[in-house]
């Protein structure tokens, strides 16, 4: 898969050098999703989890940006940023306005890249979806469990609040401290969590169900309060 990639991937950076196009383009790389459980055991070091879990290990991944006309090279960014940061992204560098009653999740990155340092706004990031933990990995069973029962993350600084439904109540870590994501802080820190759980449930006013989920499990998500 990675051979497959780095000659796909190589042959599109070729074809752009040809047409002279190369350095006036914006290039996006990145990963959706942590390592794989099963096939072959991937590895996130010391992040918990992986594919298909909301810790850090399923969900954090590389994010690479590469526009050699407007964007120094080498710069290595710390604050947090996500893959809906790349539509508002893509349509600045087009030079095309959002309108105003359209509301985007994601942020223009632009002027944070040109300044060759974080400028972008302490803000939430969410996930909601599956979170199916791989016991054991000779089993094919993972191979139906593209919808199991749901869970939901929020990241703000150095907080997140996570909830696997079925499995518990919402737990806190502070990932600056604790990558690994092994120490609940909700009991030390409940107004915190109070917080992101409240933001949480603003932002997942969805109308419709998503396509690929039963809505008994959307529901149980719509729940939250």
């Amino acid at each position: 898969m990675i051979d497959e990639m780095d000659r796909g991937i190589g042959m599109v950076i070729e074809a752009l050098k040809e047409s002279g196009k190369y350095d006036n383009t914006l290039i996006f790389f990145l990963s959706d999703n942590g390592g794989l459980p099963y096939w072959w055991k991937g590895s996130n070091g010391n992040l918990r989890g992986l594919k298909r879990f909301q810790y850090d290990g399923g969900n954090k991944v590389p994010f690479i940006v590469r526009w050699p006309a407007s964007i120094a090279a080498a710069q290595v960014r710390t604050q947090p940023i996500i893959s809906l940061d790349i539509l508002p992204t893509a349509l600045a560098a087009a030079g095309i306005s959002v309108p105003d009653d359209t509301d985007l999740d994601g942020i223009d990155l632009l002027p944070a890249m040109k300044a060759a340092k974080d400028l972008q706004p302490e803000r939430p990031l969410f996930w909601a979806g599956s979170h199916y933990e791989v016991t054991d990995t000779k089993s094919k069973a993972w191979e139906n469990h593209d919808n199991p029962p749901p869970a939901w993350a929020v990241r703000k600084g150095k907080w997140k609040l996570i909830q696997i439904m079925e499995k518990g109540e919402p737990m806190l870590f502070n990932i600056t401290d604790d990558p690994s994501e092994s120490n609940d802080l909700i009991s030390q820190h409940p107004e915190v969590a109070s917080d992101m759980q409240h933001t949480f449930a603003k932002w997942f006013k969805i109308g419709a169900t998503p396509i690929a989920w039963k809505d008994e499990y959307f529901q149980q998500l719509k729940s939250i309060r």
